[in-house]
């Protein structure tokens, strides 16, 4: 066990690490199940399939059926949810803190006891499938998914989270235990906790519930990503707007450089209406009503990108916008003045982040499967204090120079 100011860590007799995080003047906790384990992790005829158990995580267990499961929180008024990423999946609750026992026991049931009925993966299916084509409605969406699928071509992390109308169909039980037994793996797991218990409460509750919970021994290999040259592509599509995102891969999650482009991404173009690319394209010109970057950072590689959405007309302009504002930040440093408010403005940001104690608690999850440690507040803002003007110089110089850029393009079917 090891513990500071702000939290506590500790790992289990079978490998679960647990973070805690104890807050003061709350009626409400949270806690769930971050597991490294998501869509890059998937085999080639299964893409989707760690999308598809979150859904069937809810749809029966060895003692519950799919309706015990999901009114066991609501019928307090507690909230019980889930969500898949690239490399992660997430299991969660945030519910009145008197029911930490009723959360604790579901999420460790639902996570490692449940059966996947025949019955309710076809039903499922529909589900996902509907999901699939609200999606396709959503260009703001997909057309992140189709630039990672050009950006990583033949690797698991171009595939669409969740999954293809091809594979959906096809999924059966013998796809989910083969996924679960190669990638849940208690190494791979963090259960984490911000409420008001005390960490010898929470640990002694979790470690009741995950008395009888047994896991397969190994190690898991994700494969390498390979070098990709960039693209220029366009496709047509039934949208009355034009989408562009441009982008090129990045940092991977502990590159020395990553705090230093989270903080120049938000610089250009973070939620901020003073961003660069919010002053330069939409208040300047009017050329859009959205804009923004960011910057993805995996295990072994990252993403950063620029999204907007514009009237065919001005999708030139726009990017011209765009490439104007990356070269300046290319050939010249930020001054003194810039850089210190780009710092205040990112950190003040970090900080209103933490007050969402659901996101902090899951955050807290993540942060101890990807670096094995958690930093403080104080030593995240030290981290971002450090960045340097030569630093984003340096950055701008290797990741935002236009030619190096790729772009995917949907214009409007005339």
């Amino acid at each position: 066990m090891s513990k500071t100011p702000e939290f506590t860590l500790y790992e289990f007799a079978n490998g679960i690490r647990m973070v805690h995080k104890q807050v003061a003047a709350t009626q409400i906790a949270h806690c769930g199940y971050i597991i490294n384990a998501g869509a890059r992790d998937e085999e080639k005829n299964a893409t989707g399939i760690a999308h598809f158990i979150e859904h069937m995580l809810f749809k029966g267990t060895a003692k519950r059926k799919s309706s015990a499961i999901l009114s066991r929180m609501d019928e307090v008024g507690a909230e019980l949810n889930a969500y898949t990423t690239k490399e992660q999946t997430s299991i969660y609750s945030s519910f009145p803190a008197l029911y930490l026992k009723r959360a604790v026991e579901l999420l460790t049931d639902i996570c490692f006891h449940s059966t996947f009925p025949k019955h309710e993966m076809e039903k499922e299916k529909k589900v996902v499938l509907e999901e699939y084509e609200m999606y396709l409605d959503t260009p703001e969406e997909s057309i992140y998914d189709e630039f990672n699928e050009l950006l990583f071509p033949k690797h698991p992390l171009g595939n669409n989270i969740l999954g293809t109308p091809e594979t959906i169909s096809k999924f059966n039980q013998k796809q989910i235990t083969h996924f679960i037994a190669k990638n849940y793996l208690p190494q791979h797991i963090v259960f984490s906790y911000v409420g008001t218990h005390p960490f010898n409460e929470v640990k002694k509750i979790l470690e009741r519930s995950l008395h009888q919970v047994r896991f397969a021994s190994g190690q898991r290999q994700r494969q390498k990503v390979i070098v990709a040259k960039p693209f220029v592509h366009t496709a047509k599509k039934s949208y009355t707007q034009a989408h562009c995102i441009m982008g090129t891969r990045a940092y991977h999650n502990k590159h020395k450089h990553r705090a230093a482009l989270l903080l120049l991404s938000n610089y250009i173009g973070g939620p901020a209406l003073n961003s660069r690319l919010n002053l330069s394209v939409r208040e300047k010109y009017g050329y859009t009503y959205h804009i923004e970057s960011s910057y993805s950072p995996y295990c072994d590689t990252g993403v950063f990108s620029i999204y907007m959405g514009t009237d065919q007309k001005y999708l030139g302009k726009c990017t011209e916008a765009i490439h104007k504002e990356l070269l300046k930040l290319s050939h010249q440093p930020l001054s003194a003045p810039k850089l210190q408010a780009a710092k205040k403005q990112f950190i003040g940001q970090i900080s209103m982040a933490e007050e969402s104690r659901s996101n902090l608690m899951l955050a807290l999850g993540k942060s101890l499967n990807d670096y094995n440690k958690i930093d403080t507040l104080p030593q995240v803002y030290k981290k971002i204090e450090a960045v340097t003007a030569a630093q984003l110089l340096e950055i701008s110089n290797e990741i935002l120079l236009p030619q190096q850029l790729s772009s995917l393009v949907y214009l409007p079917k005339k």
